[in-house]
């Protein structure tokens, strides 16, 4: 699948456009940081509290009077504006280069490497967690800690989708998040559509005669405490079965697929029933998308081992979706207050594999 290289540049350079205009509002990082420091105490004070000294977080879990759940993703609008950890080769890395690293390694094996990076439900929806607006200074956006590191990532070369500007755009005619942390099945459809959008501005020749159908249902979310609250409309993808019967579309027919996705929950949302991000991109591509599901390179659990790297390895192109703020979810935090609290991020030997 051949790039087209000009598309890539262009694409990047209207980053790094996004980035500039938002300094251009609210500051640079370091002042942007600095300004919401009353906002991260009001965090602090209502949904973290201390343990060992004051030297532990945990998370409050708490639920809106809307019926949406709070969870530990609240911790990371706690991180300082820079950070490094124990990655790949076990080196102390940024988070930025963290991702650069594995991008690297697979454009040394031939394999195009796309990072596609979600905001958090309290970024699109900052009411939710923080209803005193005087606390954000003004600011657009309440984590600049996030927009630094996915700024250095475009700037490192990265493939990158950057999602938060879409959602911002969309947060007001629909609801992108689920009651939890997880985006909703609209919020899948949007960000399959901007996957797909990318991959044909960029790519020549994604062809399969591949056939997939669309329908639109209802579903209660999986993720949901209570289930019976709400029901979600989900762009649910299907394909025939022995040209009989039509059965959610999910992982059918990867070996004639050179396209991988790997990430973090959001990827989960709804897979099972055909709704989720890979089988819209599937469904938008008309091509079968391997979903090597929930493997992570930035926290402790779950994370990709080298056998996960093997079989992507297998792809032409590999898609990463995952929160921007998944360096910052527990260990940026944690070892802020405390560093032996510190674990280490995915840190497979790379130079050797």
């Amino acid at each position: 699948m051949e790039q087209i290289k000009e598309q890539i540049d262009k694409h990047r350079k209207e980053q790094m456009q996004i980035f500039k205009d938002e300094c251009l509002l609210n500051g640079t990082y370091k002042q942007w940081h600095q300004e919401l420091e009353p906002f991260r105490k009001y965090i602090q004070k209502r949904y973290i509290r201390f343990h060992i000294g004051k030297r532990l977080y945990k998370n409050r879990y708490v639920e809106t009077e809307y019926g949406d759940i709070l969870d530990h993703h609240m911790i990371s609008y706690l991180a300082p504006l820079d950070y490094k950890n124990i990655g790949w080769d076990n080196r102390f890395l940024h988070a930025y280069e963290q991702i650069k690293r594995i991008s690297d390694y697979f454009r040394k094996k031939g394999i195009r490497f796309i990072y596609v990076a979600l905001p958090n439900k309290g970024v699109i929806y900052p009411s939710l967690i923080c209803p005193d607006e005087k606390l954000m200074k003004g600011r657009t956006i309440n984590v600049p800690q996030w927009r630094k590191y996915l700024y250095k990532v475009v700037d490192g070369g990265v493939e990158t989708i950057d999602v938060l500007p879409i959602f911002m755009r969309m947060r007001n005619q629909c609801q992108v998040f689920s009651k939890e942390h997880n985006i909703s099945g609209i919020g899948a459809k949007i960000i399959s559509d901007l996957i797909a959008d990318y991959l044909k501005r960029t790519t020549k020749d994604i062809t399969s005669g591949y056939q997939i159908e669309r329908e639109e249902r209802y579903y209660f979310p999986s993720d949901y405490r209570e289930p019976e609250k709400i029901e979600e409309l989900c762009s649910i993808c299907l394909i025939n079965k022995n040209r009989k019967e039509k059965i959610p579309y999910w992982n059918q027919d990867t070996k004639n697929s050179k396209i991988a996705i790997f990430g973090d929950c959001n990827l989960q949302s709804y897979s099972g029933v055909g709704g989720g991000i890979a089988a819209n991109l599937a469904y938008n591509l008309q091509y079968p998308i391997y979903n090597a599901g929930r493997k992570l390179i930035f926290d402790y659990d779950d994370v990709m081992t080298e056998a996960d790297l093997k079989k992507l390895l297998l792809n032409e192109i590999v898609i990463y979706v995952a929160f921007s703020s998944a360096p910052f979810v527990r260990s940026a935090t944690l070892s802020v207050r405390h560093p032996s609290l510190r674990y280490k991020w995915c840190h497979l030997n790379l130079e050797n594999l």
